[in-house]
């Protein structure tokens, strides 16, 4: 540790804690320079990755896909996106109130951290006792109680460096319902400026703390890239109709060693719900099932 300022160490001590959410946190700090280096292809990224590098690899958005199984596909659903589409689509008065977001958040609100991936009903029992915010992946090293608590206070976090200190974790989660008003207009406005700096200036990577960070997931050959951090980016840039965005690999995981991932050799997931999880990730047709739930026609 030694040469080491301290406040180097408090920021990668932040940084560490705060990367692993589903929600973008955003920064005035510009650090051109230090991100990792695009790769073209997945094999040269996966390489790199391999070695011990950090990389980030121009991924296809189509095989971009959050936690839950929302997926930035031009073919598939993802709510944010298509809050997005008409902003775009009415960009003379946007408003929170009447807008697809606000009814998103009316129609969509899970009672559980079991109940929180749409569509998929072999989520473990044990993620009832954990609430909404919680979204669990087998991958993970948190147990489900300390990622619940880890949510809370990033939420927190989230709503304070967005100016709105004054709402607690309590007052909802940004990718699903129930959420207060306030919490429903914060997500508006974040998603307005992130669509409206990538619509005039085009997309620079530097301008954020990091890179928008995605779990890689290797199924018989093919890949989804789950992405951890930058949900507003991600959904800003497919509403664009942006095709590839440089994508931070932070974990490389294989379908075929499902069984020793985390949270299923600490037996928290079994294997057949693990299996079943990412075929979720990889198969869910995400526009299907917001056309049942009557978000969309």
């Amino acid at each position: 540790m030694k040469g080491i300022p301290l406040r180097s160490l408090f920021k990668k001590s932040l940084k560490s804690t705060f990367s692993i959410v589903g929600l973008e946190i955003e920064s005035k700090e510009n650090k051109k320079g230090v991100l990792p280096p695009v790769y073209e292809t997945l094999d040269e990224a996966i390489y790199a990755k391999n070695i011990g590098l950090s990389v980030a690899y121009n991924c296809p958005l189509e095989k971009c896909v959050t936690p839950t199984g929302f997926s930035f596909s031009e073919d598939r659903f993802h709510p944010f996106v298509t809050a997005l589409e008409e902003i775009n689509n009415h960009p003379q008065t946007p408003s929170y109130l009447g807008s697809f977001l606000e009814r998103y958040y009316q129609a969509w609100t899970p009672e559980n951290g079991r109940g929180v991936y749409p569509g998929f009903n072999h989520a473990p029992d044990g993620l009832r006792a954990v609430s909404a915010i919680t979204i669990h992946s087998p991958w993970m090293d948190a147990t489900p109680e300390h990622r619940q608590i880890l949510m809370e206070r990033t939420i927190a976090y989230e709503n304070a460096t967005a100016n709105h200190p004054e709402l607690p974790f309590s007052a909802g989660y940004g990718l699903h319902g129930p959420v207060t008003p306030e919490k429903g207009q914060l997500e508006f406005e974040r998603l307005l400026k992130v669509n409206r700096a990538i619509k005039e200036k085009g997309y620079d990577r530097t301008i954020s703390k990091e890179d928008i960070t995605a779990i890689a997931i290797e199924r018989t050959g093919e890949y989804r890239f789950c992405i951890m951090h930058g949900q507003h980016r991600m959904a800003a840039l497919a509403a664009l109709k942006y095709r590839q965005v440089p994508v931070n690999i932070t974990k490389l995981l294989h379908y075929n060693e499902i069984e020793h991932w985390p949270q299923v050799y600490r037996g928290v997931w079994s294997t057949s719900q693990a299996r079943a999880y990412i075929d979720h990730l990889f198969d869910f047709e995400s526009e299907k099932w917001a056309k049942q739930q009557r978000l969309i026609k």
